[in-house]
C-alpha cells in the first residue's frame, strides 16, 4: 500500500508532474500531481476501500499512490509470459468479487488479495498461452467499445429534442 502523507495540503505545497493514485475510479484514480515519485515501474494499482473496491488500473511510468489502494506486480519469472492487458481485464472482473463489507465502507486489503486465485488460459503442454490471453484481452476491448458507443449513442438521443408541431 501507498503512503499517508499525500494528503490534499501535501499536493498543494508539492505540486509537480508525477501522479498521486488513490480509491477514487475517475480520472483513472489520478487524484493529484506532485514534483516527486515513489515508483517506476509496469504494474497494476488496485483500490482496497470505497464504493469501487477491487477496481485495477494498468500503470507504466513514474507515480506515487496513497494508502487507499495498492500494487499489483509481476513476478519475474511471469514477465513476457502473461499478457497485460488480459490481467487487466481477468483482474477488474475478479477482484469485486473478493471485496468485504458494504455500500461505500467496502474494503479489500493485502491479506485478502494473497487470497485470490485467476484464470489464465495454458496449451497443452502447461505453458501459458499467451495468443489465446491475446484473443481475450481484445475481445474484451471491443466489448468496452461497443459498450462506449452505445453510452455514447443513448446519451445522444436522451440529450436530443426534437420539434413534433410547428407553431
Amino acid at each position: 500500500k501507498g503512503n499517508a502523507k499525500y494528503t490534499k495540503k501535501y499536493m498543494h505545497d508539492n505540486k509537480g508532474d508525477y501522479p498521486v493514485y488513490s480509491s477514487q475510479t475517475s480520472s483513472l484514480g489520478e487524484i493529484g500531481k506532485i514534483n516527486s515519485y515513489d515508483y517506476e515501474e509496469e504494474c497494476f494499482t488496485w483500490t482496497t476501500d470505497g464504493t469501487y473496491v477491487g477496481t485495477v488500473f494498468y500503470r507504466n511510468g513514474k507515480f506515487s499512490i496513497t494508502t487507499h489502494c495498492g500494487i499489483l506486480r509481476l513476478k519475474k519469472q511471469y514477465e513476457g509470459r502473461i499478457n497485460f492487458d488480459y490481467l487487466d481485464f481477468i483482474l477488474n472482473q475478479t477482484l469485486p468479487n473478493y471485496t468485504l463489507g458494504e455500500g461505500s465502507n467496502k474494503r479489500l486489503g493485502i491479506e485478502r488479495m494473497g487470497e485470490i486465485s485467476i484464470k489464465i488460459p495454458i496449451k497443452q503442454n502447461n505453458e501459458f498461452d499467451l495468443e489465446k490471453q491475446k484473443e481475450i484481452a481484445d475481445q474484451y476491448k471491443e466489448i468496452e467499445k461497443i459498450k462506449e458507443n452505445l453510452k455514447e449513442d443513448y446519451e445522444e438521443i436522451i440529450n436530443s429534442k426534437i420539434k413534433m408541431i410547428d407553431n
